[in-house]
């Protein structure tokens, strides 16, 4: 009965030994697997957009489309500050989000933080118009409100078709997602507020080469994920003034990457814009001023 039980017990050992073996492979393959790539060969999808002249009429004189078309105009051609606040989970973790970006003329400053229980990243980019990008990364990230200070030692240097390669699109843009005829699920509906807004909700076509095409940069840059980011839903709720100018953005995006293991990650975040009173962090404004030249 002893032997039977050792020869059990045994068995038992051996199996688990056999798992934690096929596990730790694993593990130390998909470690040791490269950061994915994306080829940007170009695509034939541009987000839709129509310039705003003394002819332009009020949104509600056209279809959710049109009112679109031209919000996205005017974003790229105003000075604005956003602030972007929500979270992503995947595998029952949050991870917090809060970033920040200001545009005045040609010049911009973003600052993205998220943290969660097990992983804190925080990046500063200073952008001098279309000449080149200055990033910095955090000195000290605070979990507590999902807030950095940020370097103060040289920062890199992009040219802005580097930036591109990492990141996928510019600042001074509404949204990294390609917003055109060809990009939407189905019609977008809008709505006329009683104080005189306008609501638009939109959901977009999460292929590769629709929707995403550049904007899986950005998730790829700051997911490190080891296949390039799989989208299956982008949901977005647009609240914009009556002079085509974006008063709140709100974005469902679900898709998958790889680091260790292939995960679902859904992020439900919102970008808030001001208008009045803008300004650039003075300190770190004059630290990138003096990389200018």
């Amino acid at each position: 009965m002893k032997k039977r039980v050792i020869i059990i017990l045994i068995s038992i050992l051996s199996t688990i030994l056999l798992i934690g073996i096929i596990f730790g492979i694993i593990i130390l393959v998909n470690i040791n697997k490269p950061v994915a790539s994306i080829e940007l060969d170009g695509t034939i999808y541009e987000t839709d957009k129509k310039e705003i002249t003394s002819e332009t009429k009020a949104p509600n004189n056209y279809d959710a489309k049109t009112v679109v078309a031209y919000t996205m105009w005017r974003m790229e051609n105003i000075n604005f500050e956003c602030t972007t606040k929500g979270s992503s989970n995947a595998l029952g973790i949050t991870q917090n989000i809060n970033n920040h970006r200001v545009v005045i003329n040609n010049e911009a400053i973003i600052s993205t933080v998220s943290t969660s229980s097990f992983v804190k990243v925080a990046k500063e980019r200073f952008f001098f118009s279309d000449k080149k990008v200055l990033l910095s990364d955090a000195s000290s990230i605070d979990s507590s409100n999902t807030t950095a200070i940020f370097s103060t030692e040289d920062p890199k240097i992009a040219t802005k078709e580097e930036y591109i390669k990492m990141y996928g699109w510019m600042p001074y843009q509404l949204t990294g997602y390609i917003i055109a005829e060809e990009t939407y699920l189905e019609e977008p509906t809008m709505t006329i507020n009683k104080d005189n807004t306008y609501t638009i909700k939109m959901k977009l076509n999460p292929e590769d080469t629709k929707a995403p095409y550049w904007y899986r940069q950005e998730i790829l840059q700051n997911s490190k994920s080891t296949i390039v980011p799989e989208f299956s839903k982008i949901n977005i709720e647009m609240t914009i003034d009556s002079n085509y100018r974006a008063l709140n953005v709100k974005y469902q995006e679900s898709y998958k990457v790889e680091v260790m293991f292939k995960v679902s990650t859904t992020t439900e975040c919102v970008d808030i814009f001001n208008y009045d009173n803008l300004s650039f962090d003075q300190d770190r404004y004059n630290f990138y001023k003096q990389y200018e030249f």
